[in-house]
């Protein structure tokens, strides 16, 4: 695929592209790019895990966009509607921020609420995680768009976390 205007022409290529690996080779011209470019293939994008309770599967919790380099990754979690405000959620939580920081040795992480699940944003701050930014109108569901809640987490901020 091509898209072109003038003179300029934008080609449909990929990480994989030999061109574009020799093109921007030095370090330097990379520190801008996404890390992605600098470790082609090295490292997984995400981790996700099955949540199991008396062996049912209940849900998943997981890590997603990871950023090796920069030591983050963004949490998603989802349960069944059953095993909701039961505190699950809450320990599953807890068990991938410690795994994350000690294990993995993030620096940050993210999280992303829709602004009608008050349940989940109060879950995650009540863990020590901020506010720090709202995509307006970002999510489509049943009909109508919903601003979603951009949270965060320093490693620094999770020292004051009970244990899982």
């Amino acid at each position: 695929m091509v898209i072109k205007q003038d003179q300029l022409e934008l080609v449909l290529s990929g990480t994989a592209d030999e061109d574009l690996q020799e093109l921007f080779y030095e370090y330097d011209d990379l520190s801008n790019l996404s890390e992605l470019r600098l470790h082609q293939g090295k490292m997984p994008g995400s981790q996700i895990f099955r949540i199991e309770l008396n062996g049912e599967l209940i849900g998943e919790i997981g890590l997603k966009s990871i950023r090796w380099y920069n030591r983050k990754g963004e949490i998603h979690l989802a349960l069944k509607k059953d095993f909701r405000g039961k505190g699950i959620g809450k320990k599953a939580l807890l068990l991938i921020i410690d795994y994350a920081f000690n294990t993995l040795n993030f620096h940050r992480l993210e999280a992303e609420v829709v602004a009608y699940n008050k349940g989940s944003q109060k879950l995650f701050e009540k863990l020590g995680f901020r506010q720090e930014g709202l995509l307006r109108e970002a999510k489509y569901y049943q009909g109508r768009y919903h601003d979603i809640l951009r949270y965060g987490m320093l490693k620094s901020d999770g020292r004051r976390l009970p244990s899982p």
